[in-house]
């Protein structure tokens, strides 16, 4: 009787066919997991790169400007971003703490418009996946809870 399981030979070794599939797809979740390599941040000359000094995450962005355990993955002021959410920002002053928004745009147009109307200062970045991504602080926020993202390679405005 034959088995129903698909088998492919490496070497002189035979694996059943699952076991190959389950460790492509665990390959390529793994690929896409990180924003390695260098970014073109918004607003920089045509042509321009700005390496980033190795691999850093959404995560890693977040952990550098945001107080532990204050982050929620909802809209906040930046209401024409695709959402990431917003936190308190790591080192705000006692009793007077700044907000942190984060969202992606695929569009500088509806960046523009979001920074004009709601941000004092922001950091943006152009990811390798084709969207720019800002962290902002309000009206009247501190701008230098964003400076730990220059370290990522991000750019700091002001509105």
């Amino acid at each position: 009787m034959e088995s129903a399981v698909n088998l492919v030979g490496v070497g002189s070794r035979v694996i059943p066919g699952f076991v190959v599939a389950i460790a492509a797809v665990v390959t390529l979740a793994s690929c896409g997991s990180s924003w390695e390599g260098s970014a073109k941040s918004a607003g920089s000359a045509p042509g321009s790169t700005q390496t980033r000094p190795g691999p850093s995450t959404l995560d890693d962005w977040r952990a550098a400007v945001c107080t532990p355990g204050s982050f929620l993955a909802e809209r906040g002021l930046l209401v024409n971003s695709d959402p990431v959410g917003w936190c308190v920002g790591r080192g705000a002053m006692a009793g007077g703490s700044t907000m942190i928004y984060m969202g992606s745009y695929s569009s500088t147009f509806l960046l523009d418009n979001d920074a004009v109307n709601y941000l004092d200062s922001y950091a943006t970045i152009a990811t390798d996946r084709g969207v720019t991504m800002v962290f902002g602080v309000p009206k009247y926020g501190d701008s230098k809870l964003l400076q730990p993202l220059e370290q990522f390679g991000f750019e700091i405005h002001s509105s």
